[in-house]
Protein backbone atom coordinates (compact mmCIF):
# COMPACT_ATOMS: atom_id res chain seq x y z
CA UNK A 1 0.00 0.00 0.00
CA UNK A 2 1.36 3.41 -0.96
CA UNK A 3 2.06 5.69 1.93
CA UNK A 4 1.76 9.67 1.25
CA UNK A 5 3.11 11.96 3.19
CA UNK A 6 1.01 14.69 4.08
CA UNK A 7 2.27 17.03 0.98
CA UNK A 8 2.40 14.55 -1.30
CA UNK A 9 -1.01 14.33 -2.88
CA UNK A 10 -1.06 17.90 -3.05
CA UNK A 11 2.18 17.74 -5.54
CA UNK A 12 0.62 15.01 -6.98
CA UNK A 13 -2.35 17.32 -7.69
CA UNK A 14 -0.21 19.87 -9.10
CA UNK A 15 1.74 18.26 -11.57
CA UNK A 16 -1.34 17.03 -13.08
CA UNK A 17 -2.45 20.20 -13.48
CA UNK A 18 0.27 21.63 -14.45
CA UNK A 19 1.29 19.19 -17.59
CA UNK A 20 -2.28 19.05 -18.39
CA UNK A 21 -2.68 21.59 -21.46
CA UNK A 22 1.41 20.67 -22.88
CA UNK A 23 -0.14 16.99 -22.67
CA UNK A 24 -3.36 17.65 -24.46
CA UNK A 25 -2.19 19.93 -27.27
CA UNK A 26 0.63 16.39 -27.79
CA UNK A 27 -2.03 14.21 -27.76
CA UNK A 28 -4.91 16.23 -29.57
CA UNK A 29 -7.10 13.97 -32.44
CA UNK A 30 -8.07 16.39 -34.61
CA UNK A 31 -10.26 14.35 -36.45
CA UNK A 32 -12.63 13.31 -33.59
CA UNK A 33 -16.15 15.09 -33.82
CA UNK A 34 -17.09 17.21 -30.80
CA UNK A 35 -19.78 14.64 -30.16
CA UNK A 36 -17.22 11.83 -29.71
CA UNK A 37 -15.27 13.55 -27.48
CA UNK A 38 -18.28 14.10 -25.30
CA UNK A 39 -18.87 10.84 -25.56
CA UNK A 40 -15.28 10.22 -23.88
CA UNK A 41 -15.68 12.08 -21.59
CA UNK A 42 -18.39 10.67 -20.41
CA UNK A 43 -17.49 7.88 -19.70
CA UNK A 44 -14.46 8.95 -17.66
CA UNK A 45 -16.76 11.16 -16.10
CA UNK A 46 -18.69 7.38 -15.11
CA UNK A 47 -15.58 5.75 -14.00
CA UNK A 48 -14.89 8.90 -11.56
CA UNK A 49 -18.19 8.91 -9.93
CA UNK A 50 -17.82 5.66 -9.14
CA UNK A 51 -14.39 6.39 -7.59
CA UNK A 52 -16.11 9.46 -5.83
CA UNK A 53 -18.51 6.80 -4.44
CA UNK A 54 -16.57 4.16 -3.66
CA UNK A 55 -14.05 6.97 -1.49
CA UNK A 56 -17.21 8.15 -0.07
CA UNK A 57 -18.52 4.79 1.51
CA UNK A 58 -14.64 4.21 2.41
CA UNK A 59 -15.13 7.48 4.26
CA UNK A 60 -17.63 6.18 6.41
CA UNK A 61 -16.50 2.59 7.11
CA UNK A 62 -15.08 2.34 10.41
CA UNK A 63 -11.02 1.46 10.84
CA UNK A 64 -10.56 2.53 7.30
CA UNK A 65 -6.87 3.34 7.68
CA UNK A 66 -5.88 6.72 6.21
CA UNK A 67 -3.48 4.86 3.66
CA UNK A 68 -6.39 3.08 1.83
CA UNK A 69 -8.25 6.74 1.48
CA UNK A 70 -4.89 8.27 -0.05
CA UNK A 71 -5.14 5.40 -2.73
CA UNK A 72 -8.58 6.58 -3.07
CA UNK A 73 -7.45 10.28 -3.51
CA UNK A 74 -5.11 9.62 -5.83
CA UNK A 75 -7.03 7.62 -8.07
CA UNK A 76 -9.73 10.08 -7.66
CA UNK A 77 -7.53 13.37 -8.94
CA UNK A 78 -6.01 11.50 -11.65
CA UNK A 79 -9.25 11.03 -13.01
CA UNK A 80 -9.96 14.83 -12.62
CA UNK A 81 -7.09 15.81 -13.70
CA UNK A 82 -8.06 13.70 -16.99
CA UNK A 83 -11.19 14.98 -17.14
CA UNK A 84 -9.66 18.59 -17.28
CA UNK A 85 -7.19 17.78 -20.05
CA UNK A 86 -10.34 15.96 -22.00
CA UNK A 87 -12.21 19.15 -21.59
CA UNK A 88 -9.69 21.44 -22.41
CA UNK A 89 -9.44 19.28 -25.75
CA UNK A 90 -13.31 20.09 -25.84
CA UNK A 91 -12.91 23.80 -25.34
CA UNK A 92 -10.32 23.86 -28.20
CA UNK A 93 -13.02 22.30 -30.37
CA UNK A 94 -15.64 24.84 -29.29
CA UNK A 95 -15.63 26.40 -33.22
CA UNK A 96 -16.95 23.00 -34.79
CA UNK A 97 -19.66 22.74 -31.43
CA UNK A 98 -23.22 22.74 -32.16
CA UNK A 99 -24.89 25.15 -29.76
CA UNK A 100 -25.65 22.19 -28.00
CA UNK A 101 -22.79 20.75 -27.42
CA UNK A 102 -21.10 24.07 -26.75
CA UNK A 103 -23.99 24.30 -23.67
CA UNK A 104 -22.79 20.36 -22.29
CA UNK A 105 -19.42 21.74 -22.52
CA UNK A 106 -20.15 24.49 -20.18
CA UNK A 107 -22.25 22.85 -17.70
CA UNK A 108 -19.25 20.38 -17.66
CA UNK A 109 -16.38 22.70 -16.80
CA UNK A 110 -18.60 24.68 -14.51
CA UNK A 111 -19.60 21.07 -12.63
CA UNK A 112 -16.05 19.99 -13.00
CA UNK A 113 -14.55 23.24 -11.46
CA UNK A 114 -16.77 22.71 -8.49
CA UNK A 115 -15.79 18.99 -8.13
CA UNK A 116 -11.87 20.03 -8.22
CA UNK A 117 -12.69 22.72 -5.68
CA UNK A 118 -14.00 20.38 -3.48
CA UNK A 119 -11.64 17.59 -3.87
CA UNK A 120 -8.57 20.32 -3.22
CA UNK A 121 -10.09 21.25 -0.04
CA UNK A 122 -11.08 18.19 1.14
CA UNK A 123 -7.03 16.75 0.22
CA UNK A 124 -5.92 19.56 2.19
CA UNK A 125 -7.85 18.46 4.78
CA UNK A 126 -6.86 15.26 4.59
CA UNK A 127 -3.19 15.93 4.63
CA UNK A 128 -3.56 18.08 7.97
CA UNK A 129 -6.31 15.57 10.22
CA UNK A 130 -5.27 11.88 8.85
CA UNK A 131 -6.11 11.17 12.34
CA UNK A 132 -9.67 12.53 12.46
CA UNK A 133 -10.98 12.02 9.05
CA UNK A 134 -14.21 10.76 10.59
CA UNK A 135 -15.60 14.78 11.38
CA UNK A 136 -18.32 16.18 9.60
CA UNK A 137 -16.16 18.58 7.24
CA UNK A 138 -14.45 16.12 5.92
CA UNK A 139 -17.36 13.61 5.58
CA UNK A 140 -19.11 16.59 3.69
CA UNK A 141 -16.26 17.54 1.34
CA UNK A 142 -15.98 13.68 0.21
CA UNK A 143 -20.02 14.06 -0.54
CA UNK A 144 -19.62 17.00 -2.38
CA UNK A 145 -17.07 15.14 -4.46
CA UNK A 146 -19.30 12.83 -5.22
CA UNK A 147 -22.80 13.81 -5.89
CA UNK A 148 -21.01 16.66 -8.31
CA UNK A 149 -19.12 13.71 -10.05
CA UNK A 150 -22.50 11.80 -10.20
CA UNK A 151 -23.86 15.46 -11.82
CA UNK A 152 -21.14 15.47 -14.37
CA UNK A 153 -21.96 11.97 -15.33
CA UNK A 154 -25.72 12.80 -15.55
CA UNK A 155 -25.32 16.17 -17.44
CA UNK A 156 -23.17 15.11 -20.18
CA UNK A 157 -25.03 11.48 -20.38
CA UNK A 158 -28.18 13.23 -20.87
CA UNK A 159 -27.08 15.20 -23.92
CA UNK A 160 -25.54 12.39 -25.48
CA UNK A 161 -28.85 10.07 -25.18
CA UNK A 162 -30.51 13.38 -26.21
CA UNK A 163 -28.39 13.62 -29.63
CA UNK A 164 -28.69 9.66 -30.10
CA UNK A 165 -32.31 10.10 -29.85
CA UNK A 166 -32.32 13.27 -32.68
CA UNK A 167 -30.21 10.34 -34.63
CA UNK A 168 -32.44 8.05 -34.53
CA UNK A 169 -35.81 10.49 -35.34
CA UNK A 170 -33.50 11.70 -38.37
CA UNK A 171 -33.13 8.29 -39.45
CA UNK A 172 -36.73 7.45 -39.27
CA UNK A 173 -37.49 10.45 -40.85
CA UNK A 174 -35.27 9.72 -44.09
CA UNK A 175 -36.60 6.11 -43.95
CA UNK A 176 -39.97 7.05 -44.06
CA UNK A 177 -39.27 9.87 -47.07
CA UNK A 178 -37.61 7.15 -48.63
CA UNK A 179 -40.43 5.07 -48.88
CA UNK A 180 -42.99 7.40 -49.47
CA UNK A 181 -40.81 8.31 -52.87
CA UNK A 182 -40.91 4.26 -53.58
Amino acid sequence: MLKMTKSGLFVCLAVGVAAAPALLLAASNTGTSVLDKLEDFHGKAVTLSTSASDLASLSHTENSGWESQADQWITLKASINDLGRRLFELESLRGSATLAERTTIDRAARLLKEMADNAEAAIKFFNDNHATLWRPDYQKYVGNVADESARLSTTVGQFIRLENLHAREKQIENTIGSEAVD
